[in-house]
């Protein structure tokens, strides 16, 4: 389980830089010369993103199911 939170931590992290990206270089008039390119790729990491995060919320559903069980 450990595992899973410091990916989920290295995400939040990522996210925030890509945010700087975005600021930085989409959110003004397309001046980079690799727009397009740049767009498309943090929106693939941006679905990535999700998928690993939606993995790692169902393992971290599945751990903590087994520890819920009512005392005998």
């Amino acid at each position: 389980m450990g595992a899973v939170l410091i990916g989920v931590e290295k995400v939040a992290m990522l996210l925030v830089r890509c945010t700087i990206y975005e600021n930085l270089y989409l959110r003004q008039i397309p001046k980079v010369s690799n727009y397009a390119n740049l767009q498309e790729l943090l929106s693939e990491l941006y679905a990535a993103v999700l998928e690993f995060l939606a993995s790692a919320k169902r393992y971290l559903d599945r751990s903590s199911a087994g520890n819920c069980k009512s005392p005998s």
